[in-house]
């Protein structure tokens, strides 16, 4: 569905929605030198990504795919209010 949209009826929250984990996931995929509090931040972050991924997974099985039907409608009005000078 998109991260958008499910968060909206619910799917659990990404440990990448941290603002302290971005900067850290940025200087390790540019191979850049962690010190020792971005170290602890990337090793909390691998563990909170598998649980989420685990629940994330459980969600699917179980959500209401009827309650995306309210995202469009938001949506459509999000559109207008955004384009609105």
């Amino acid at each position: 569905m998109g991260n958008h949209a499910e968060s909206f009826v619910g799917a659990p929250e990404s440990p990448m929605n941290d603002p302290k984990v971005m900067p850290v996931l940025y200087k390790k995929y540019y191979k850049q030198e962690l010190n020792k509090e971005e170290q602890a931040i990337a090793a909390q972050y691998e563990i909170d990504q598998k649980i989420y991924e685990e629940e994330l997974a459980e969600w699917h099985r179980n959500v209401d795919y009827g309650k995306f039907g309210k995202r469009e409608r938001l949506s459509a009005t999000q559109e207008i209010f955004s384009y609105k000078k």
